[in-house]
């Protein structure tokens, strides 16, 4: 069962939702605007706190261990809090 539901349950603490892409006729254009090609995959949202590394998909499930080569890279990253 996913740890995040809008519809049942609330957020988990420190749960950041994924961002959503959404379709548009072109993409806004300007000095602001960051861009990121979404290629076919999973969007997740890596966390690192006291509990460990964490790789959370945007349903709220932990995939850490199917793809340990993020965590490990994810543990090597200098990150101050």
């Amino acid at each position: 069962m996913s740890v995040y539901s809008m519809r049942t349950r609330r957020a988990r603490p420190g749960f950041i939702e994924p961002c959503q892409p959404t379709s548009a006729p072109c993409p806004p254009d300007g000095p602001e605007w960051l861009h990121e090609i979404k290629h076919d995959g999973y969007r997740m949202v890596a966390r690192r706190d006291a509990a460990g590394i964490r790789l959370i998909t945007r349903n709220g499930h932990d995939w850490s261990d199917r793809y340990p080569a993020v965590v490990q890279a994810l543990r090597e990253l200098f990150v101050t809090t």
